[in-house]
């Protein structure tokens, strides 16, 4: 079921619920500050801002879209706990997939860089280890805002910058990877991309032609 702060628990339609609360909007500004990274990369258009900040909070309540979402969810996990060889898991390895930390850490080990998402860290002994999701800590102190992830299935709250009719097309049906930019312009191939430090996002947010809001 829907998160227990939901007001819509049923039904096709969706609604928007403003979110008002001093400090739950205060959650939002921090999750903007504290993922934030001060370095543009190579998919920035114009100058880099010292930090963004939080103009409007709405929560989507869209029970069919969560249900769809809940049901894969739902099936990831059972795959998982069936050690399926899909996940790269023996049929006597433990239930579980491979901790996303563990994946970026792997990643620069094998690059000898900082280059994956998780920043790789070196520790004194010369091995790789990697930091936590940047989202992380800060939406599992906010539970009344953000619901608990199944990390799992590596399910972790991420940020994905698009323009304010972008987001109204997600919210009637969801992502639609049709609508990806051609695979030459994107460096995993077409997908939908989504990213753990607000900055990356903000990278790919266009602003509304009326109020200069971006989504």
């Amino acid at each position: 079921r829907p998160p227990k702060y939901w007001a819509t628990a049923e039904g096709s339609a969706h609604s928007r619920v403003d979110v008002n609360a001093l400090g739950q909007v205060a959650v939002f500004q921090r999750l903007l500050d504290e993922t934030w990274k001060g370095k543009a990369t190579r998919d920035r258009q114009g100058h880099l801002p010292n930090r963004l900040l939080v103009r409007k909070v709405q929560r989507i309540e869209a029970p069919g879209l969560w249900n769809r979402f809940s049901r894969h969810r739902r099936q990831m996990a059972l795959r998982v706990r069936s050690s399926d060889p899909a996940f790269g898991l023996s049929t006597n390895a433990a239930p579980g997939c491979t901790p996303v930390e563990v994946l970026g850490a792997v990643a620069a080990d094998n690059t000898c860089s900082n280059a994956c998402s998780n920043e790789a860290v070196v520790n004194e002994d010369g091995g790789v280890r990697s930091a936590p999701v940047r989202t992380r800590s800060i939406c599992e102190a906010a539970p009344e805002v953000l619901g608990p992830c199944d990390h799992s299935v590596n399910e972790h709250y991420l940020f994905h910058g698009t323009s304010p009719s972008g987001a109204l097309g997600i919210i009637k049906q969801g992502f639609d990877l049709g609508r990806s930019r051609p695979a030459a312009n994107l460096l995993f191939g077409p997908g939908a991309y989504f990213a753990e430090a607000s900055s990356k996002f903000d990278e790919y947010a266009s602003a509304d032609e009326f109020s200069g809001l971006c989504a």
